[in-house]
């Protein structure tokens, strides 16, 4: 919003120092000398030299003030010619044309993107679900965001059971804990890694719908293999912490083991069954954590993520282009509030330079009362004086009194009528609000071309 002009509080007029002209000009001395020569002359109507410097002087000391006076009104002048209210609805006016088009073009942007892009995900959901029906999928799949997520998991299982392995071992080995844990971490790393990473891939070869029966019977075949080894494995490692406790000899383990599937099955504690149990469980999680690693149908979730970051980037869109149409129209308003502002503003500055305008005229008034009445006091000293020297009358002018010579100077300052001020801030404000309705015509729109967009992806996921 345009700032106010800054009133000065006044202009001051300083008071003429008649005592100081009278000395700096030697006034008495001339007035008696040219006295006593009788001059000026009786029949003269020229003023003589000595009042001629009077004026001159008074006139050099109040001419910076006139200049000053004329550079302040010269100011309120140009301020209140800036002060234009149909000037400035006429730009606005140019502004808020362009603003209409530029938002139309906008919106029709918009929206044409937001159809192409629902041609998109019609087809991809077309795609979708002729996907699912030839698969016989129900049910959309549930595919974590974090493609590592299983990978962690199965070392977390491995690292776990080695922990707690060496943890029940390792005390009875001769380097303690760590040394337990060192042997205690091959078990899992056979039946994790080894076993449950082959049997999960199988699991999903079995369930997948395009696996032949042959490889099907196949791949049963060798998850109970490796099953059977993990089992088998999980059983040594039982016998092994039967062995350390029992015979102090973690070695044993094995033998046990040997002794129990030629049918001479050996017992082992309840310490050493749990962490059996413990195990043989670690690996059927590790074997549902690599099947689930990925879909059994082939093409399933590169399908399924495609889908989801289609719709997910057209509302990401919507969105943006809602935030971006809305923006437009805070800052359209805040403009119309500016201006509305501004012409307030406007009309009390108005009315500020007007009266600035007249008082500072008046306070010339009185300096030049001034001016004129020092003048003659000092014009007035010189004849009296020179009337006493003289021998013949004085002239007749001297009982004329000196008068401001620049008439300009006495001329009333003319201020436009308030009424003429007030009539163009009346039909500039309502020309601001037919242009207001002009903008907020198109403003208006956005919902329900907002609506209507949000619509299309509401349709299009419709099965």
């Amino acid at each position: 919003m345009p700032q106010p002009l800054v009133l000065p509080d006044a202009l001051v007029f300083n008071a003429i120092d008649k005592d100081t002209i009278s000395v700096l000009l030697k006034l008495s001395e001339k007035a008696a000398a040219d006295g006593e020569r009788n001059f000026p002359d009786t029949a003269s109507d020229t003023i003589s030299n000595a009042e001629s410097s009077i004026v001159a002087k008074i006139t050099q000391v109040m001419r910076p003030y006139l200049q000053n006076y004329d550079s302040q009104q010269l100011a309120y002048e140009s301020r209140l010619a800036s002060l234009d209210p149909l000037g400035l609805t006429s730009k606005f006016r140019g502004e808020a044309s362009l603003q209409v088009n530029e938002l139309r073009v906008k919106i029709d942007q918009e929206t044409g993107s937001f159809y192409l892009l629902k041609d998109s995900l019609t087809a991809i959901e077309a795609d979708w679900r002729e996907f699912k029906n030839a698969w016989n999928i129900t049910v959309d799949p549930v595919i974590s965001d974090n493609k590592n997520r299983g990978w962690l998991l199965l070392a977390l299982l491995v690292a776990a059971e080695a922990i707690l392995n060496g943890l029940l071992i390792g005390p009875y080995t001769e380097l303690g804990v760590l040394s337990g844990v060192a042997v205690a971490a091959i078990f899992p790393i056979i039946t994790l890694l080894c076993c449950g990473l082959a049997s999960g891939n199988l699991v999903r070869l079995i369930v997948s719908p395009v696996t032949d029966r042959n490889k099907t019977r196949l791949a049963i075949i060798l998850v109970i293999f490796l099953s059977l080894i993990a089992v088998l494995v999980n059983l040594w490692l039982a016998y092994t912490r039967e062995a350390a406790a029992t015979l102090e000899e973690w070695t044993q383990g094995l033998t046990l083991l040997s002794l129990t599937l030629r049918g001479d099955p050996q017992p082992f504690g309840a310490e050493s069954l749990l962490l059996f149990i413990f195990s043989t469980a670690l690996y059927a999680v590790a074997v549902v954590d690599v099947y689930r690693m990925k879909h059994p149908i082939p093409g399933l979730v590169e399908k399924f993520r495609t889908r989801q970051q289609k719709h997910k980037e057209f509302s990401s869109r919507l969105k943006k282009s809602h935030q971006d149409l809305i923006t437009l129209q805070s800052v359209s308003t805040e403009l119309f509030r500016t201006s509305f502002d501004t012409l307030n503003a406007w009309q009390i500055e108005y009315n500020q330079i007007q009266d600035a305008r007249v008082k500072l005229w008046q306070k010339l008034q009185n300096y030049l009362n001034h001016v004129e009445t020092s003048t003659n006091e000092l014009l007035s000293s010189y004849r009296e004086i020179n009337e006493s020297m003289r021998k013949t009358p004085s002239p007749k002018y001297f009982k004329r009194s000196w008068t401001f010579p620049e008439i300009d100077y006495r001329e009333r300052v003319a201020n436009e009528n308030p009424e003429a001020y007030q009539n163009k801030l009346r039909q500039a404000t309502e020309e601001l609000e037919a242009i207001q309705r002009e903008v907020n015509s198109v403003f208006e729109k956005i919902p329900e071309i907002v609506r209507g967009i949000d619509a299309l992806l509401t349709s299009i996921q419709k099965p």
